[in-house]
């Protein structure tokens, strides 16, 4: 039976199923999209609060920010070579009395400083979509300590992370120009890793080149430069995929970097540097033109030039 209008029963029933079968096929998109968005604000929240607790260190200890502090002697950068999960240098977290932090200061035991005196928690360091990373476990290295012959109760008493996969966030370069309540509101001081030392053993990557690539893979002085892997073309054409400049830790599509004055913003490029430069390569001090020097940088393991010189390393 129709209406006035010319629609029955049966053409609204068919309406609703019409429209009840394109809900089902759109919402689950929807859902995990906008998970992904939340994960996303969840990295960038922490990064926001992990910037507050540097504050609260500074106003402590000097308007300084944590860091070990170096005693001349340059180290490897990053935490590879002693918080590689199951290394034969886990004692270096695990003992208490480890006396060679001064000549071999690491992210992960600078950034370990808010755990033990501002008291965040190690969970606050990782990004919740950061691919491989894990929360650590303190009973667990209570029985690592023990086998050692040491005696471990709290976070506390420890001076690092136990491995690279605690930590989801790269940290400003600790042995040159380390970062004091002075530096620049742009400064760049946290974000998530990089993608070149985001490895089992904290080495580079050996697909990371030498120099980062520029925006036609040929121009250096002109061309802005993107950050790409040199394996990377798009399509079989001579340009790098952008995102292989990126973090791994939200599918390399975006890094949420944390800047001096605590704010945080999500970047599709790691040139975000405060003259432009990768966060996550340092200058050069060899023979190439200063626009390769600031803006494309190297990945091959060297430290901070200037103040300037916005290095994040793992």
């Amino acid at each position: 039976m129709r209406d006035n209008n010319g629609f029955s029963l049966r053409d609204l029933f068919a309406v609703i199923a019409i429209l009840t079968i394109i809900f089902f096929f759109i919402m689950p998109g929807f859902i995990f999209r906008t998970k992904d968005v939340d994960l996303s604000v969840w990295c960038s929240g922490q990064l926001n609060g992990l910037g507050k607790a540097m504050m609260i260190y500074q106003n402590d200890n000097n308007e300084k920010y944590p860091i070990v502090w170096p005693d001349g002697t340059e180290g490897e950068f990053g935490m590879g070579l002693y918080n590689v999960a199951g290394g034969a240098d886990n004692i270096r977290w695990v003992n208490p009395d480890f006396d060679d932090w001064e000549k071999q200061p690491t992210v992960g035991g600078s950034l370990y400083l808010l755990i033990k005196y501002v008291d965040v928690t190690p969970r606050a360091f990782l990004c919740p979509e950061a691919p491989d990373d894990e929360e650590m476990n303190l009973n667990e290295i209570i029985e690592v300590a023990m086998d050692n012959g040491y005696s471990i109760g709290t976070w506390e008493d420890l001076s690092d992370f136990q491995s690279m996969v605690n930590l989801s966030y790269s940290y400003n370069d600790p042995w040159k120009n380390p970062l004091d309540s002075t530096a620049s509101a742009n400064m760049p001081v946290m974000a998530d890793k990089s993608n070149a030392y985001d490895t089992p053993t904290g080495d580079r990557n050996i697909k990371a080149g030498k120099f980062p690539l520029t925006g036609d893979n040929q121009n250096v002085g002109t061309e802005k430069f993107c950050g790409g892997w040199d394996d990377t073309p798009i399509r079989g054409r001579d340009v790098p995929n952008l995102a292989h400049g990126n973090s791994r830790n939200h599918v390399t599509e975006v890094q949420n970097v944390l800047f001096g004055d605590t704010h945080v913003s999500k970047e599709a490029t790691p040139n975000v540097g405060i003259d432009d430069d990768n966060i996550y390569t340092y200058w050069s001090d060899g023979e190439e033109s200063t626009v390769r020097q600031k803006q494309i940088g190297r990945w091959d393991g060297g430290h901070a030039v200037t103040e300037n010189d916005s290095y994040l390393g793992n």
